[in-house]
């Protein structure tokens, strides 16, 4: 089990509160079938990163490039296909709600914003997209600045992520991270999960704490120790 508290959360989009998989893979792999590329390599590039970054490492810094990012983010943009919560998104935000948080992602803000509604999941007021950051994930800055928006320290800002550019990024900036899903274990995560349904979360102003929740969960490392 992993229980700790904390001042309020970050949450990835894509792949932990969005399910977009079946449309990013879709994307991806047409982008691979073009340029005759390696799909598996390049979804696997592309998972937590922007998508200039991911069409530039393989096309380079070219003409080329800048139009195929336009195509790209246009049609993600624009197509809302298939797009879901993952499973307890739904009831993590609703509980979140009433403490401090946002999302971080790799995606643009027009982007960000048509997917979570997609979903049925709220906007935040903390939305740090692509468009806010110089250096996207793996670096830190993106998590950096919503923390310094919500008026968060980092060590007291719960993170949730799914992706190994998204995951190095949280722990590179000093957040306690919890890994969703079946990404790659990174050193320095706090624990990881197989969704949100197994996690609790428990007020904790009613004991004097304003404003400071405390995070309970069953992890996959709890689920294997019983198994």
């Amino acid at each position: 089990m992993f229980s700790q508290s904390f001042d309020g959360c970050l949450f990835d989009m894509d792949g932990t509160l969005v399910d977009s998989s079946a449309l990013v893979e879709s994307t991806w792999k047409a982008f691979s079938s073009k340029y005759s590329l390696n799909f598996e390599e390049v979804i696997n590039y592309a998972h937590g990163r922007p998508t200039e970054h991911t069409v530039r490492k393989f096309l380079g810094n070219t003409t080329e490039a800048r139009m195929e990012t336009e195509r790209i983010v246009a049609l993600e943009e624009t197509t809302t296909d298939g797009i879901k919560a993952c499973p307890g998104a739904h009831e993590v935000v609703e509980q979140m709600k009433r403490y401090r948080w946002g999302v971080v992602t790799s995606a643009t803000r027009d982007l960000a914003q048509n997917r979570l509604a997609a979903a049925n999941l709220p906007i935040p007021a903390t939305l740090v997209t692509a468009e806010d950051v110089k250096a996207g994930k793996p670096d830190p800055e993106g998590f950096l600045i919503g923390a310094r928006v919500l008026g968060l320290e980092p060590e007291r800002t719960l993170v949730f992520e799914d992706s190994l550019a998204g995951l190095r990024a949280a722990i590179a900036g000093g957040f306690p991270t919890v890994r969703l899903g079946v990404a790659e274990h990174v050193p320095g995560e706090a624990g990881s999960l197989a969704s949100f349904e197994d996690i609790s979360v428990v007020n904790r102003e009613s004991s004097g704490v304003s404003g400071c929740f405390v995070l309970s969960a069953r992890t996959m490392e709890s689920r294997d120790e019983k198994a």
